[in-house]
């Protein structure tokens, strides 16, 4: 079932990701996936409704505070804004999951599903969730006993991927798409429209001409940030 709800919640994260701007609709149609994914993985309805409510009066909050159209989420400022709001949402509902986690205890003696591994068997595991970054993914293939195979797959490989096979730009192209540069030679646009993403990678950015000729080179430090990739 949770695996299902990861599933569901990484796909409507990411339909939003690759895209350049977003508008009021595109927003509420996604909260209305949220809605139904926690409803069909049998969260109890009143705390679905109580999730949204909080997420968007949070979001409205800081639209109306600012003066800025819900498209400007989807910009430089409205990244660093969600990693704030996101942090600003788990801290006040940090003693409610306390408390939950405590009567949980109460209940049941037992914080984990207790498994066993069978060398004769060969295991397939996933994980899939929502971090900071973007979708994140791990994938393990067990076989005699030991890891035969593991992979994670983090949000800037998303991020920073190309055009896919169908056609969709990635979120980085997508951000970069019509930028005005004032200064070739010192491109600070694309540096801050990259940095607002929190990218946990070694890059660097080249600025060509229209010949080809680079005109100059820019690292991206990826030890600024502690953040999950």
């Amino acid at each position: 079932m949770f695996e299902t709800l990861q599933d569901r919640l990484s796909g409507i994260f990411a339909s939003l990701t690759g895209r350049g701007a977003l508008s009021e609709s595109d927003v509420d149609a996604a909260m209305r996936e949220v809605r139904r994914a926690l409803i069909e993985a049998d969260v109890a309805l009143e705390v679905v409704r109580g999730f949204v409510e909080k997420v968007k009066a949070e979001v409205g909050g800081f639209l109306k505070r600012t003066g800025l159209p819900v498209g400007a989420l989807f910009t430089t400022l409205g990244r660093t804004a969600a990693r704030m709001i996101q942090a600003k949402l788990i801290s006040d509902n940090a003693i409610t999951i306390f408390d939950s986690l405590v009567e949980n205890v109460k209940t049941d003696d037992s914080t984990y599903t207790k498994f066993e591994i069978d060398p004769s068997q060969e295991y397939r595991g996933r994980y899939l969730g929502e971090v900071p970054r973007g979708a994140l993914s791990h994938w393990v293939r067990i076989k005699n006993g030991l890891v035969e195979n593991y992979q994670a797959v983090v949000p800037t490989t998303w991020n920073a991927g190309p055009v896919d096979a169908n056609g969709t730009v990635g979120p980085y192209e997508a951000a970069l798409i019509g930028l005005k540069i004032e200064d070739p030679t010192k491109p600070l646009e694309v540096i801050r429209i990259i940095h607002s993403f929190d990218p946990c990678m070694s890059c660097s950015v080249h600025v060509m001409d229209v010949k080809g000729v680079e005109l100059s080179e820019f690292k991206v430090n990826p030890m600024s940030s502690g953040a999950s990739c």
